[in-house]
């Protein structure tokens, strides 16, 4: 159990008539409720997820749940201590400080591996050894809460991208992904939608219902030469805008996610971002990323054909030891 559990129980329960003893199982309401925790009586329909749906209104946070009570699963009768505040917002612990880490795949095939192009048999054992070791998969808002310690995440959480439109994305990567109920993020060109090699807006919404994120892959990086600069601004501003209008109206989600394209920023797209309402950008500079990490400069760590097992997993650090007390 967490080591917090004990004396917050003895709180709560003192706080309904306890008095230094425990209550029945007849005297004891099915809920104790506080502003940080509540006290719940599992019932025989009951799961974590179920549990996190009712108090967490997130059923991907029934780790929480589990995690706190050092439980994997709950029986009827049980008595479950819901945390309804993180206990770690950041990922900020005693010992030091979560970091995510965002993998970057260039592109997907059935070749053998070479250069920046994956097997999809090395993509499939790939994912498999996250799935099997602890990590979890998160989405980019899931990430967002954590980078704005609105949120916390699980320990070992992780975020799978791909920049591209190429169906590909759709016929390989995404029935690997849904098959090991695993989550990702597509950036892709709302412009390139339905052109021969590309994917159908049908086959992205169809993504987005299983669980997958959708970001813009951005097309311009500075102006070109003998552009003017209000002129490419004009233009950069209508991709951001055409791109949040059709993500709205071809599968009822909103663009808030941007992936500067070749990996390079530039403050003034940056400023344009956040004009028009993106919580993030991510780049594609190796490393990780810890909660203080700028939401506009979002480490991501290619992964290529040529890949060990053993380099992979150079690339899974979700961790930085440090002393915060």
């Amino acid at each position: 159990m967490h080591r917090f559990v004990y004396p917050i129980l003895l709180c709560l329960l003192a706080a309904v008539g306890c008095s230094g003893r425990f209550l029945s199982a007849a005297q004891t309401p099915s809920a104790v409720e506080e502003k940080q925790f509540v006290i719940v009586t599992a019932g025989a329909d009951d799961s974590l997820v179920s549990l996190a749906r009712t108090h967490l209104k997130d059923g991907d946070k029934a780790w929480q749940i589990a995690d706190f009570n050092d439980i994997e699963g709950v029986t009827p009768g049980q008595r479950v201590v819901i945390p309804l505040m993180p206990m770690h917002p950041g990922g900020i612990y005693e010992n030091g400080y979560q970091t995510v880490p965002v993998l970057l795949y260039d592109r997907l095939t059935h070749s053998p591996s070479k250069a920046k192009a994956v097997n999809i048999q090395d993509f499939k054992r790939q994912m498999v050894y996250l799935n099997e070791n602890g990590y979890t998969t998160v989405s980019l808002d899931q990430f967002y809460g954590f980078l704005s310690q609105m949120d916390q995440l699980p320990p070992m959480s992780i975020i799978v991208t791909f920049d591209t439109t190429r169906s590909w994305a759709y016929e390989i990567a995404f029935p690997i992904l849904k098959s090991l109920e695993m989550k990702a993020a597509f950036f892709i060109r709302p412009d390139e939608i339905g052109t021969p090699g590309r994917m159908t807006w049908a086959q992205v919404a169809e993504m987005a219902r299983g669980g997958m994120d959708f970001g813009l892959y951005g097309s311009r990086i500075e102006p070109p030469e003998g552009e003017h600069a209000k002129d490419f601004f004009t233009a950069y501003e209508e991709e951001l805008t055409t791109a949040q209008q059709g993500f709205k109206s071809k599968i009822r989600r909103t663009c808030r996610y941007f992936a500067f394209p070749g990996g390079t920023r530039h403050d003034m797209t940056v400023a344009m971002l956040k004009k028009h309402g993106y919580r993030a950008g991510f780049t594609s500079d190796r490393g990780t990323n810890p909660f203080f990490a700028d939401n506009f400069k979002i480490k991501r760590a290619a992964i290529y054909g040529y890949y060990s097992m053993a380099q992979f997993r150079q690339n899974l650090t979700t961790f930085r030891s440090a002393e915060l007390k």
